[in-house]
């Protein structure tokens, strides 16, 4: 799984961005703030999900279910407010 930056829209710095997205590499739901160490919240998300007559991409208003595939997130942090709109995951 590859993480684009390019196009997302941060309140962290490049080192900052680059620890947030190591962490959601791994489990999107225990992601941390790089600043403060407080769990990030998925505000919302684009996913995808293989049907028989092809593949449904769908917006969520936080996290998407298990059975389908995050394909960008925007994360915010509960504790100091930052954002990290855009994170595609590829």
């Amino acid at each position: 799984m590859t993480f684009l930056l390019q196009d997302s829209k941060s309140d962290y710095t490049v080192r900052g961005e680059a620890k947030i997205t190591e962490q959601a590499m791994g489990n999107l739901q225990n992601v941390r703030c790089s600043l403060d160490g407080a769990i990030m919240v998925v505000t919302g998300s684009v996913a995808s999900k293989q049907r028989d007559d092809g593949v449904e991409e769908r917006s969520f208003g936080g996290s998407p279910p298990k059975s389908w595939t995050a394909i960008s997130v925007d994360l915010k942090c509960s504790a100091c407010q930052r954002r990290m709109e855009g994170l595609e995951l590829q």
